[in-house]
């Protein structure tokens, strides 16, 4: 190798030596200074995924209020069903009443029974957004099982179920306002809408089981959360130990690769290393008589 190649060379070594010397240090140094924010960012993004799980749970509590409400409604709404149509098959005075009830009264339960179910169903779709937000950032966090239908979805079920009630009540009304001979007939449309509101009713059920699920979900990601938020400054000081010792060994193998550079920086070619023949002769060594003149 020429000597302008050699001192190119390690003059290269050098240089690129330095510079991981230096990105080896500023690592260290960056990730010292930094360390208390990167805890403290990630400990915010902990608290805002807690905050969203914690309305999420609020907002299963609010759902299953309006639930439990309309699994109330629909109870009663059963039984005073069920007590018509016992009513209708023994007697028949009390016909003009019983349409009054059933075209009005109860109309006014379903209705408004179905005003809650929509409400809620408005903040289930939301909750449903929610939980799929926060299993996005939580990939270890176990998920509802997957042959479960979304819980907005089940209460527009139940919504939609009750969109006949009013229709069959008006038509109970009807029936019992135009004659009241056929009481058997009506006393059968009677027992049907009652076993109509009773599917309702389990319907509800299967909600609430839906909710419960949720909310199983929802408290194991925030035990998941708190969990990892307890562990987090022992996790990240790991890191930082882990990250600083290769930077240090980074930075080790950078001195070995400046030595090297400014080896080839200071070595010489072998041509260029002075002949044998042109070495100066050595001189010859004086006779003992000599030496033993100058001692005296």
């Amino acid at each position: 190798m020429s000597t302008f190649m050699s001192r190119f060379v390690g003059l290269t070594l050098i240089l690129a030596s330095i510079l991981g010397l230096v990105v080896s240090v500023g690592g260290i140094v960056i990730l010292v200074q930094n360390r208390q924010n990167l805890e403290t960012q990630v400990v915010s993004l902990i608290d805002l995924m807690d905050s969203s799980l914690s309305i999420t749970s609020e907002g299963f509590t609010v759902i299953n209020d309006a639930l439990v409400q309309t699994s109330k409604s629909t109870v009663l709404v059963t039984e005073i069903t069920n007590d018509l149509g016992n009513s209708i098959g023994t007697s028949s005075p009390a016909l003009e009443s019983i349409g009054d009830l059933l075209g009005k009264e109860l109309v006014a339960m379903i209705d408004s029974a179905q005003s809650s179910l929509v409400s809620a169903q408005s903040s289930a779709k939301v909750i449903d957004d929610t939980l799929k937000l926060v299993s996005f950032f939580s990939m270890s966090a176990p998920k509802p099982a997957s042959g479960e239908k979304p819980l907005a979805e089940s209460l527009g079920e139940i919504a939609k179920s009750m969109e006949n009630l009013p229709k069959s009540l008006l038509t109970v009304q009807k029936s019992i306002e135009d004659t009241s001979k056929n009481l058997q007939s009506m006393q059968t449309g009677v027992y049907d809408l009652a076993t109509s509101i009773n599917q309702v009713d389990e319907t509800i059920v299967n909600a609430q089981h839906v909710i419960g699920q949720y909310n199983s979900t929802v408290k194991e990601i925030r035990a998941t959360t708190t969990q990892i938020k307890t562990n987090l400054p022992r996790t990240i000081n790991l890191a930082v130990i882990g990250i600083t010792l290769g930077l240090v060994w980074m930075a080790i193998a950078q001195i070995g690769l400046f030595t090297q550079g400014l080896e080839l920086m200071t070595r010489k070619r072998f041509g260029d290393a002075p002949h044998p023949e042109t070495l100066p002769e050595p001189e010859a060594a004086p006779a003992s008589d000599d030496v033993v003149k100058k001692d005296e």
